[in-house]
């Protein structure tokens, strides 16, 4: 027995070897079979990758040649496609994509399309799925959802070394001919060039928007980033476009004086007792602890002063001055060198101008802000957070304001009313507020209060409709408009409250009103701008910008010098600017040689 149990185990020795030899030979075997699966798939993957930088390249130098002859006189040469041959043949798409170029005034809100192209595609696409393609002087590739720039368009975004004058330069390549070329030779010939817009220079306060429609619209808005890379892309996915916007600066200075009226064919008369012009900075503390002398009225047109009005600081006026009785300029006087003096000729010295007298006039021009109004009540009324503020109505109107409170965010009003003590406070705490009025605003009763609190700024834009005769924006019957701290306390910050005016409208400040802040409804040389009616006892802490035709007698506007470091327009400053546009149209025909 102990013989028999000695031999099994020597036999269970000599097996065990054996199966170890066989199972390391699987294990090679299996790990052989695994090394040449993948070394198949890197294979594989290395020719798909190989392939597609092939037609990549046919298609950079198909780019090259056609751009050539695109910018030539009359030229024409053979290009080679020499593509895969997994696919019949490249395609020639007519309607692979658009560009429009539009022009939108802000001033008339009037929209001008300058151009509008069809630009069509010369495309491959792999069996994988992958595309190349030329369209408008770049090349494109799509790869499943990714589509990305692989060369750009001859397209240009620049300025001179001062930074002054941008010009956007858009040569626009298209392509007729065969529907297909096989590969092989391709012939590429101009036809023509068109120059819809040669040399154009762009005015003042026009917005131009530059927009492609195309299959690959996702590498087109990254081409527009690289451009312009301060801003102004959008992309609408739903409609497979990239737009760039590109922005004629308005002429919007600084507001520089308490009073600035009218075009050279309007007056100003200040002609009644206890008319004041004078200043504050806010910067430095509310009126009743800042004021001073330093104030300053701008006239384009005439201005008449009589009796005891008053201008503490400086009056620059561009049409004839009218001086009687003891009315008093205490700073400077700046005269246009071709205007006259009517009546009392002013002189250096009292009775009426306390410094000197220069014919150095130059009253800046200022442009419209209809256009920028509209723009903003629109874009307000089609995305806002009404939905969030309880005091808003589903009707857009304001209720029970006792108070009503809004604070940083974009509000959309089809009206703005307040009367018998009610208060609207404008909480700019966390932020700027941007509040749309598509219609009147009438704050009425002394006991009636709008606040603009907190340290950021407080944008209002007045579209309204004059009804029976009424002003579009009226702050009547002793109520106040006023600027103040987050705990309450009045600043006259008139920085931090803006209402801007549409320049045919009328604005009116009544018996008894305060206003602090800017009412900004500026004109054109011809058209005076917003009518600006200032009455008895009224007072404006900021200033007033527009046809001041008339402030009535013991009125008082106080000018907030801190404007002199505000901008008026600020919706624009992430637009990039322009002042030549240059467009070509180059038709290219190609055909299989």
């Amino acid at each position: 027995m102990t013989g028999s149990g000695s031999a099994g185990r020597d036999d269970a020795r000599a097996v065990t070897p054996v199966l170890a030899v066989v199972l390391l030979i699987g294990i090679v075997a299996v790990a052989a079979v695994g090394i040449l699966l993948v070394s198949g798939d890197s294979a594989g993957e290395t020719k798909d990758q190989a392939e597609t930088e092939r037609v990549k390249q046919v298609f950079l130098q198909f780019d090259s040649d056609v751009d050539s002859v695109a910018r030539s006189e009359s030229d024409e040469r053979t290009v080679r496609m020499d593509l895969p041959d997994e696919t019949d043949a490249a395609v020639r798409e007519e309607t692979a994509g658009r560009i429009w170029i539009n022009r939108t005034n802000y001033t008339t809100g009037n929209t001008e399309t300058l151009a509008d192209q069809s630009i069509g595609a010369v495309r491959y696409t792999r069996d994988d799925g992958t595309t190349v393609a030329y369209q408008a002087g770049g090349v494109w590739m799509e790869e499943g959802e990714n589509t990305r720039m692989v060369s750009a368009p001859a397209f240009s975004y620049d300025a001179d070394e001062a930074g002054n004058d941008p010009t956007l330069t858009v040569p626009i390549v298209t392509t007729s001919g065969d529907t297909r070329l096989n590969g092989g030779g391709v012939r590429v010939e101009k036809n023509r060039t068109i120059a819809p817009l040669n040399d154009v220079t762009v005015v003042e306060n026009d917005l131009i928007t530059l927009r492609v429609k195309s299959k690959w619209y996702v590498g087109w808005a990254e081409y527009f980033r690289q451009l312009t890379p301060e801003g102004g892309v959008t992309v609408d996915h739903g409609n497979n476009t990239a737009t760039m916007e590109l922005v004629v600066p308005a002429l919007a200075p600084t507001v520089d004086s308490g009073v600035f009226s009218g075009a050279a064919n309007s007056q100003l008369d200040l002609k009644q007792s206890n008319q004041t012009v004078d200043s504050y900075n806010s910067s430095d503390g509310p009126y009743v602890s800042s004021s001073s002398d330093d104030g300053q009225v701008a006239v384009a047109g005439d201005l008449v002063m009589k009796q005891d009005a008053k201008i503490e600081g400086d009056l620059e006026a561009g049409g004839d001055i009218t001086f009687q009785g003891s009315a008093e300029v205490t700073g400077n006087l700046s005269n246009a060198t071709s205007m006259t003096y009517k009546q009392d000729k002013p002189k250096e010295g009292p009775p009426h101008v306390d410094g000197w007298v220069a014919d150095n006039a130059s009253i800046e021009r200022r442009t419209p802000v209809d256009g920028y109004i509209d723009l903003n009540v629109g874009t307000i009324r089609d995305d806002n957070d009404n939905p969030s503020e309880s005091d808003i109505t589903p009707g857009n109107k304001l209720t029970g304001c006792n108070p009503c409170e809004l604070e940083a965010g974009r509000y959309y009003l089809d009206e703005l009313h307040l009367s018998s003590g009610e208060e609207l406070i404008l909480d700019t705490t966390g932020g700027q507020i941007y509040l749309a009025v598509n219609g009147t605003v009438r704050i009425e009763n002394s006991t009636t209060r709008v606040r603009v609190q907190g340290p950021e700024r407080a944008n209002v834009f007045v579209n309204g409709v004059s009804a029976g005769g009424n002003p579009e924006f009226q702050i009547i019957q002793g109520a106040r408009w006023l600027v103040e701290d987050s705990s309450g306390t009045r600043t006259d910050a008139a920085p931090q409250s803006w209402v801007y005016l549409d320049s045919s409208g009328d604005a009116k400040l009544g018996q008894g009103s305060t206003f602090t802040g800017v009412l900004y409804g500026p004109g054109t040389p011809t058209d005076p701008g917003v009518s600006i009616n200032v009455k008895q006892y009224a007072a404006v802490y900021g200033a007033i910008v527009g046809d001041v035709d008339k402030i009535t007698q013991d009125t008082r506007v106080h000018y907030d010098r801190d404007l002199r470091r505000t901008e008026p327009v600020t919706t624009n400053v992430a637009i990039p600017r322009l002042t030549f546009l240059h467009v070509a149209v180059h038709e290219v025909e190609v055909e299989d040689d």
